[in-house]
C-alpha cells in the first residue's frame, strides 16, 4: 500500500510577492520612486527579507532602497548584514516607533561615524533594545546621548566597544536597564560599583563582562550584593580569583547560568586554600551526583575533615585505592587533588555512558558544476512563455464561437414559401419567430480579460457617478475643516500669549527642581556611604561589647576559685591517705627487718665455730 505523501504548504500570495521583489530588487528603479507607494506594513517585510544575508548578496545599491523602505511604523532594524553608513542612520530619523535597532561591524565595511549616532539617537524616544557590536564610533559621548534620549530602553550589548569607559556607565546608572553586555571594553570595577549601585542594579538580570581586564573580585562581590534578580552572569577571562564563596552564594537569587573559566593550572599552584578547596570538594560532589551517588552539596563552613572523609570513603567505593594521607587534601591543591578529581571524572564519564572516538574525516569527492537557472531573476521570454500558456489552455478555446460546429437544431419548424411577394411585416414577425434559435451563449471565465474589461468600465461609470457629489461634499468639509484650523490657530496663539509667563516660571522651577536632585543624589551616596561604615563600625563595637562582657563575667565569676579549694582539699585529704600508708609501709619494713635479724642470730647461734 503506496503512502501519500504529505502535502507542503504553499506560501500566501503576499509572502511570493514579497520574496519575489527582494529576489528581483535590482531591477525596480528608486528615481520612479516605485516602492515609495507600498504601504507600511510591505516595506517592513521587504527591509526584513533584504537585510538577511541570503539578499545581501544581491549587486544592487542598498541604501537607496533603505531610505525609500524605512518609515515612521519601523519597530525593527537589524543591520547586522549591511554596510552602514551615516546616510543610513540618517534615514532612520523618521522612524519614532523602533524598538530594537542592531549593529555589528564587520571588518572595515561600516563607515558610520559618532556623529551619526549622535544624530540618531534623539529621534528614538521609544528604543527598548540596541546592540551595537565592536564598533570603535561608539564611545562616553554615545551612551550620554542615550541616557538623555532614551528613557524607555531595558537591553543594550556594546560587546567589543574598546572606547567605552566607566564614565559611559556613569551615564547608564540613571536608567533602569534589565540586561547588559559590555564584554571587551575598558570596563574597570569603579564603573561596575556605579552601574549597580544606581537604579539598574534592582532590576539586572542579565550581565556579560567576559575578557575586561580590569574587573577583579570587588567588582563582582559588589554585582552579587546590589542585583537580587540577576538570572545569568557571565565573566570569563576577567583577573579573578574564581570568587567561589561569592558566585556559589549567588543560588540564594536562583541564579539560572553562572559562567566562568578555571585556568588550566589552578589545583596545581597554591593561591588561596580556602577557595581552593571549596572549588574542589564542590566540584567532587557534582561528579559523585553524576556517578549516581546521592552526595549533599558542602558549603563553605562545614567541617573540612569531614568533606574529606566523605570524598574518601566514596572513592574507596568506587574503587580507587588511596595511598596518601587524608590531610594532603586540605589545602585543595596538589598531585592526590588532581588525581581524585581526574578518577571521578573518568567515572562520571563512563557512568553516562559517553565514548570518544577519533573524528573521520569526509572523503573530497570531485563536485560536478552544474548550471542552474535562478528562478529569482527575472527573464522577459519565460514571463511571455507563462502568459501565453495560461491564456491559451483548453478552457479559453471553448469560448470561441465556430461556425463550422453548429449542429442543426432539430424542430418542427414551419416551412415559408419565399416569394417574391412577400409582405414585409410577415418578414419581421419570421425573423422575431428565428431569432430566439440563433442565439449562442458564451460562457465567459474569470481570466477572460474581457470580463475584466467590462468590469472596469463599469466601475469607472459608477466612480464618474460618485465623484461629483463626492467631490462637492470632500470641498465642504475641507472649508469647515480649515476654518476650525483657523479658530483653533487663533486661540493657540492667545494661549501661548497669556502662558508665557507661566511657562518661563515652570522652565525656571524644572531647572531648580533637577539642581535638587542631582544635590540630593549627591548627598543621597555620601549619606549611604557613611551608613554603611556607620553600621560596621556598629558591628565593631557590639563584638568588642560581647568579649568585655565575656571578660568582665569570667573576672566577678567565684566558681574557678570554688573548684580551686576542691582541689586542695581533695589533695590534702590524698597527702593524708599517703602519709598513712607510708607508715604502715615503714612499719612493714621495720617489721621485716627485725624479723631477719632474729633469724640471723638464730642461725648464728646453732652454727658451732672451732677455736683454734
Amino acid at each position: 500500500m503506496a503512502l501519500r505523501e504529505k502535502k507542503q504548504p504553499v506560501d500566501s500570495l503576499f509572502a511570493i510577492g514579497t520574496n519575489y521583489v527582494a529576489n528581483n530588487l535590482s531591477f525596480y528603479s528608486t528615481g520612479e520612486n516605485i516602492l515609495e507607494w507600498l504601504p507600511p506594513n510591505i516595506k517592513n517585510n521587504l527591509l526584513r527579507k533584504i537585510t538577511c544575508t541570503s539578499y545581501f548578496s544581491r549587486n544592487v545599491n542598498f541604501t537607496d532602497f533603505f531610505k525609500v523602505l524605512v518609515n515612521p511604523s519601523t519597530e525593527e532594524i537589524n543591520l547586522t548584514c549591511m554596510a552602514v553608513t551615516d546616510e543610513m542612520l540618517n534615514a532612520l530619523h523618521c522612524c519614532s516607533n523602533v524598538r530594537k535597532i542592531h549593529l555589528t561591524v564587520d571588518g572595515n565595511s561600516c563607515t558610520f561615524t559618532t556623529k551619526g549616532l549622535l544624530n540618531l539617537f534623539p529621534n528614538t524616544p521609544k528604543l527598548e533594545n540596541l546592540i551595537i557590536m565592536k564598533s570603535k564610533e561608539v564611545n562616553d559621548d554615545v551612551l550620554q546621548c542615550i541616557s538623555l534620549h532614551c528613557p524607555r530602553l531595558k537591553g543594550l550589548s556594546i560587546g567589543g566597544c574598546v572606547n567605552v569607559t566607566d564614565k559611559g556607565l556613569e551615564f547608564l546608572s540613571s536608567m533602569r536597564i534589565s540586561w547588559l553586555g559590555i564584554s571587551q571594553t575598558k570596563i574597570t570595577d569603579k564603573g561596575i560599583i556605579k552601574l549597580v549601585q544606581g537604579e539598574s542594579g534592582p532590576i539586572l538580570t542579565e550581565i556579560i563582562i567576559d575578557n575586561c581586564a580590569q574587573i577583579t573580585n570587588l567588582g563582582l562581590n559588589k554585582i552579587t550584593e546590589c542585583c537580587p534578580n540577576l538570572k545569568i552572569l557571565n565573566f570569563q577571562n576577567c583577573d579573578t580569583d574564581i570568587l567561589i564563596t561569592s558566585v556559589f552564594s549567588c543560588s540564594k537569587f536562583n541564579m539560572k547560568q553562572i559562567f566562568w573559566q578555571i585556568p588550566l593550572y589552578y589545583f596545581a599552584i597554591p593561591k588561596n586554600s580556602g577557595e581552593q578547596f571549596y572549588l574542589f570538594a564542590v566540584l567532587s560532589a557534582w561528579l559523585l551526583r553524576k556517578i549516581g551517588k546521592e552526595f549533599e552539596n558542602p558549603h563553605e563552613y562545614d567541617d573540612p575533615n569531614s568533606t574529606i572523609e566523605k570524598i574518601i570513603n566514596e572513592a574507596k567505593q568506587l574503587g580507587m585505592q588511596i595511598d596518601f594521607p587524608a590531610n594532603k587534601l586540605k589545602q585543595g591543591v596538589g598531585d592526590q587533588v588532581v588525581n581524585i578529581l581526574d578518577f571521578l571524572a573518568t567515572a562520571a564519564i563512563n557512568k553516562q555512558h559517553l565514548i570518544f572516538q577519533k573524528p573521520k574525516l569526509p572523503e573530497e569527492k570531485e563536485q560536478e558544476t552544474e548550471v542552474i537557472d535562478d528562478e529569482s531573476e527575472l527573464n522577459l521570454d519565460r514571463v511571455e512563455e507563462e502568459m501565453i500558456a495560461a491564456y491559451s489552455d483548453d478552457s479559453d478555446e471553448e469560448n470561441i464561437f465556430r461556425l463550422d460546429d453548429i449542429k442543426p437544431v432539430k424542430r418542427d419548424m414551419q416551412q415559408i414559401d419565399l416569394k417574391g411577394n412577400v409582405d414585409e411585416e410577415s418578414w419581421k414577425l419570421e425573423i422575431e419567430r428565428v431569432l430566439p434559435l440563433l442565439k449562442v451563449t458564451i460562457k465567459n471565465e474569470n481570466r477572460d480579460w474581457r470580463s475584466h474589461l467590462d468590469l472596469m468600465k463599469s466601475y469607472k461609470q459608477s466612480i464618474n457617478e460618485t465623484l461629483l457629489p463626492t467631490k462637492t461634499q470632500l470641498e465642504k468639509l475641507h472649508k469647515e475643516i480649515g476654518s476650525t484650523l483657523d479658530k483653533i490657530e487663533n486661540r493657540e496663539k492667545y494661549l501661548n500669549r497669556e502662558l508665557d509667563g507661566v511657562l518661563e516660571n515652570y522652565r525656571t522651577l524644572q531647572d531648580q527642581l533637577s539642581k535638587i536632585k542631582e544635590k540630593y543624589k549627591s548627598v543621597s551616596t555620601g549619606v549611604a556611604e557613611r551608613n554603611r561604615e556607620l553600621n560596621n563600625l556598629n558591628g565593631k563595637v557590639e563584638s568588642i561589647k560581647q568579649q568585655m562582657e565575656e571578660r568582665g563575667s569570667s573576672m566577678t565569676d567565684g566558681t574557678p576559685l570554688v573548684n580551686i579549694k576542691k582541689a586542695i582539699a581533695k589533695i590534702k585529704s590524698e597527702i593524708t591517705n599517703m602519709d598513712v600508708r607510708i607508715g604502715v609501709l615503714q612499719c612493714l619494713l621495720l617489721q621485716t627487718k627485725l624479723r631477719e635479724e632474729k633469724q640471723l642470730e638464730h642461725e648464728f647461734e646453732n652454727t658451732s665455730v672451732p677455736v683454734f
